[in-house]
């Protein structure tokens, strides 16, 4: 687990210990999947998350759906679990 706010150079470490890496970097014969948008993606959560830390149990993409040659990348779904105050 990393703490926010994080930079890109930790996002891409995050993103290599995925225990499915090795499908984000072949997406289905098409090349690599765009890592790159990704990486920006947790870097910009992580920038939105750091000062409302104190209003954020947790924060979840889950599934990121990602094409190879930047034709897209989608958080198809976000949970945000604000802290009890």
């Amino acid at each position: 687990m990393h703490l926010a706010p994080f930079r890109e150079n930790i996002a891409a470490q995050i993103i290599r210990e995925i225990k499915g890496f090795a499908l984000i970097k072949e997406v289905r014969g098409q090349g690599p999947a765009d890592i790159e948008t990704l990486i920006h993606t947790l870097t910009r959560r992580s920038a939105f998350a750091a000062p409302n830390a104190h209003r954020l149990e947790s924060l979840d993409l889950n599934p990121f759906l990602m094409c190879p040659r930047r034709e897209y990348a989608v958080a198809v779904d976000a949970f945000i679990v604000p802290r009890q105050m």
